[in-house]
C-alpha cells in the first residue's frame, strides 16, 4: 500500500513539472525558438548516431570514385558528408583533394570558411593560401601565409606553411620559410630533412647532402638512413655523386666523428665508381676498426666491387687481406673471392693456385667446408675452362672417395660431374653408371631424380633418339620434383622439349646434325662441331633450328679465338633472327666478346644498352645492367 502511494506521488510530480516546462517554453517566443532549435539539433545528432554505417558506406563510395578518377562525383559525396559534420577531418580532406583536382577553388574556399566557423583549424587557414596560389593570386597567397607565421609563431606553423608552399610548387618561398624558421628559433638542425628533400627536388645535391649530414650530426643513430638516402640521390647521376662527395669530404674535415663520415665518403666513392679512392677509405676504416675486426672493412669493399664486376679492384682488395690480415676470419672467403676474380679475368691457372693455397692452409681435413668448396671449384675449372678431363676426374673422384658424409651435397655434385666428365670423353657407359650412382646416393634429396633423368635425356638427344628424349622430358615437366626452385630442371627440360617439338618433323636432318654438333663439342672436338654446324646452315637454310645453330656456331668461334667470325655470325643472328629464342642471348654474347676478348669497350657498352632497350624481359637484364655500370668506368673521358 505504501509503495502504491509513493508511485502515485512520483507520477503526479512528473505531470506537474511537464506542465510547468511547457508553460515556460511557450509563454515566451524567445524560449520557444531556442527549444525548437535545440530539438532539431538533438534530432540531427541522433540521426547521425543512428546511421554510422550509412556514412561509412558513403565515405567508401567517395573514396572509390576518387581512386578511379571520378573527382566530381566523389566531391559531391564528400560535400554531403562534410556538410553533415564539418568538424570531421576525413570528410574535409577528401573534399579538398577532389575540389583541387577539378579546380573548383571557389567551392573549396567556401568549404574552408564553413569549417572555420566550427573549428579553429590552423591547417585549414593555411589551405586558404593554397587556394589563392592556385587562383593565380600568388601575392595574396604569400601575404596570407606570412600573416599566419606572424600570428602563430611556432616551428609547426613554419613546417606546415613551407610544406603547402612546396606542394603548390612555390619552391623559393618554401626554402625561405624553412630558413627563416631555423634562424627565428635558433635551431641549426631544424627542418634538416625537409630542406634536404627540397634541395634534392631542385637538383641541388650538394646542399641536400649538407642537410642530411646536419641531420646526422644531431641524430648519430640515423647513419643507415642517411647513407641510404645519399646513395639513392647519387645513383644514376654522375653529377649528383660528385656534388654529394664534395659535401661529405668537406664535413669529414670539420667533424670529430670521422668514422661515420669516412664510411659515407667510401660508399659515395663506390657509387661514383672511384674504386681506388674508395679502397683507400676502406683501408683507413679497417685500421680504425682495431685488431679484433681486422680485414672486415676491406672484405666489405671487395665484395661490393666484385658484385659490380670490377674484378681487378676486387682482386687487389682480397690480396690486401691475405697479405696483411692472414689470420683474419675473412682470409678463407678472401681466397675464394680471389679465385673467382682470377676466373672472371680468364686467369684460370692463377685461380687453381689460389684454391690450392686455401686447401693447404685449411688442411686436408675434408670435414672442413672450405676444403670441399675449393676442391669442387678446382674440378669445375679443369672441366669447364681448361677441358682437362683427367685432372677434373681426379679431383671429383677424391671428393667422392674421401667425403665423410656419403649423401652430402658436395659429394653428390662431384658424382654428377664425374658423369659429365666421362660423357665428354665419349665413355657413355661409365657416364650412365655415375648418373645412376647419383640417383642412388640422392634418393631422399628433392630434385636429384629429375637431374638424373635430364642427364640421361641428354644422352638420348645426342644419339638422335628424339622420341625417347621427348617422352622423358614430358615426364620431368609434367611432374616436377619439389625442392629448391634454383635446382629445378623444369626450365632446362622445357627448353629442350620445345626445341625437339619445333623441329621434330626434320629430325632426320637439321635436328640430328644440331644434336651431333653439341655432342662433338661436349667431347672437346670443337673443330668438328664447327664444321657440322656450317654444313647444317648450308644444307638447311630454312630450318626452324637455324637461329640456335648460328648462335652455337658463333659461340664456338669465340672459344676458338676466331673473334671476327664469331662477331659476324652472332651479328647475323641479332639482325635476321632477333625475335627468336636466342635473340637476346646472341646480343649478350656479342657484347661479351667485344668487352672481354676485343677490349672494344664503347661498342660493348652500346650492345649491352641495346639489349636493355630491345629485350626488357630478358633473363640477361641484371647482368647487362651490371656490365653497363662496369664499362662506364672504362669509357669515361679522362
Amino acid at each position: 500500500m505504501l509503495m502504491i502511494k509513493k508511485n502515485a506521488r512520483n507520477a503526479a510530480k512528473r505531470q506537474r513539472l511537464r506542465k510547468e516546462f511547457l508553460y515556460v517554453v511557450f509563454a515566451s517566443p524567445r524560449h520557444c525558438v531556442r527549444f525548437l532549435l535545440l530539438s532539431c539539433l538533438l534530432l540531427t545528432f541522433n540521426l547521425a548516431a543512428q546511421n554510422p554505417q550509412l556514412n561509412s558506406a558513403r565515405l567508401n563510395q567517395a573514396q572509390t570514385f576518387e581512386r578511379v578518377g571520378y573527382f566530381d562525383r566523389a566531391a559531391e559525396i564528400y560535400k554531403s558528408l562534410f556538410e553533415s559534420d564539418p568538424r570531421n577531418g576525413i570528410y574535409y580532406q577528401g573534399l579538398k583533394r577532389c575540389l583541387m583536382q577539378v579546380r573548383r577553388y571557389d567551392d573549396l574556399l567556401a568549404a574552408i570558411q564553413r569549417r572555420l566557423t566550427v573549428v579553429d583549424d590552423l591547417s585549414s587557414r593555411i589551405d586558404i593560401g593554397v587556394v589563392y596560389y592556385n587562383q593565380n593570386d600568388q601575392a595574396g597567397a604569400i601575404k596570407h601565409w606570412n600573416d599566419l607565421l606572424k600570428q602563430y609563431p611556432a616551428p609547426g606553423t613554419y613546417a606546415s606553411v613551407a610544406a603547402s608552399m612546396k606542394d603548390s610548387r612555390a619552391f623559393d618561398e618554401a626554402l625561405r620559410v624553412y630558413q627563416d624558421g631555423r634562424k627565428r628559433f635558433g635551431q641549426e638542425n631544424l627542418f634538416a630533412l625537409e630542406l634536404a628533400d627540397l634541395y634534392a627536388s631542385r637538383l641541388e645535391y650538394e646542399a641536400a647532402a649538407d642537410e642530411y649530414l646536419r641531420y646526422l650530426a644531431a641524430e648519430t643513430r640515423q647513419l643507415p638512413f642517411v647513407q641510404r638516402r645519399l646513395v639513392e640521390l647519387a645513383r644514376g647521376s654522375e653529377e649528383a655523386a660528385q656534388q654529394i662527395e664534395k659535401a661529405v669530404s668537406r664535413h669529414l674535415s670539420q667533424t670529430s666523428n670521422t668514422t661515420d663520415m669516412r664510411r659515407l665518403l667510401a660508399v659515395i666513392l663506390l657509387e661514383n665508381k672511384e674504386y681506388a679512392r674508395a679502397l683507400a677509405e676502406y683501408q683507413t676504416l679497417d685500421k680504425l676498426a682495431g685488431a679484433n675486426n681486422t680485414g672486415a672493412e676491406i672484405f666489405n669493399f671487395a665484395e661490393q666491387v666484385r658484385a659490380a664486376g670490377a674484378w681487378d679492384y676486387a682482386e687487389q682488395a682480397y690480396q690486401l687481406i691475405l697479405t696483411n690480415s692472414s689470420k683474419s676470419p675473412y682470409a678463407n672467403p678472401a681466397m675464394m673471392g680471389l679465385a673467382e676474380c682470377y676466373q672472371q679475368q680468364g686467369k684460370h691457372r692463377l685461380a687453381l693456385e689460389a684454391l690450392e693455397n686455401l686447401i693447404s692452409k685449411a688442411g686436408t681435413n675434408v670435414r672442413n667446408p672450405w676444403v670441399l668448396r675449393a676442391m669442387l671449384e678446382q674440378g669445375d675449372i679443369q672441366f669447364t675452362h681448361l677441358k682437362d678431363m683427367a685432372a677434373a676426374i681426379a679431383v671429383y673422384k677424391k671428393i667422392y672417395d674421401t667425403a665423410t658424409e656419403p649423401n652430402s651435397k658436395e659429394r653428390l655434385d662431384a658424382v654428377f660431374r664425374l658423369g659429365d666428365c666421362h660423357l665428354a670423353l665419349g665413355e657413355v657407359a661409365q657416364a650412365v653408371n655415375w648418373y645412376e650412382t647419383a640417383r642412388r646416393l640422392g634418393g631422399n634429396r628433392p630434385g636429384v631424380g629429375d637431374k638424373v633423368k635430364f642427364a640421361l635425356t641428354r644422352l638420348e638427344f645426342y644419339q638422335g633418339r628424339f622420341r625417347n628424349a621427348k617422352n622423358m622430358l614430358e615426364g620431368i615437366v609434367a611432374q616436377p620434383a619439389k625442392g629448391n626452385p634454383e635446382e629445378s630442371m623444369v626450365n632446362d627440360a622445357l627448353e629442350m622439349l620445345l626445341l625437339i617439338e619445333a623441329n621434330f618433323a626434320d629430325s632426320a636432318g637439321a635436328l640430328r646434325s644440331y644434336a651431333h654438333a653439341e655432342f662433338l663439342n661436349l667431347k672437346q672436338n670443337r673443330r668438328a662441331a664447327i664444321d657440322t654446324l656450317n654444313d647444317l646452315i648450308e644444307k638447311y637454310p630454312n630450318a626452324g633450328i637455324l637461329p640456335q645453330a648460328m648462335y652455337h656456331l658463333g659461340s664456338l668461334y669465340a672459344e676458338e679465338g676466331q673473334y671476327p667470325s664469331a662477331v659476324a655470325t652472332l651479328q647475323a643472328v641479332t639482325e635476321k633472327h632477333g625475335e627468336s629464342i636466342v635473340g637476346d642471348r646472341a646480343l649478350f654474347r656479342l657484347a661479351e666478346i667485344h668487352a672481354d676478348k676485343m677490349q672494344d669497350y664503347p661498342q660493348a657498352q652500346k650492345l649491352f644498352e641495346k639489349l636493355l632497350e630491345t629485350y626488357p624481359n630478358s633473363l640477361y637484364l641484371e647482368e647487362a645492367r651490371r656490365r653497363v655500370r662496369s664499362l662506364s668506368e672504362k669509357v669515361r673521358p679522362m
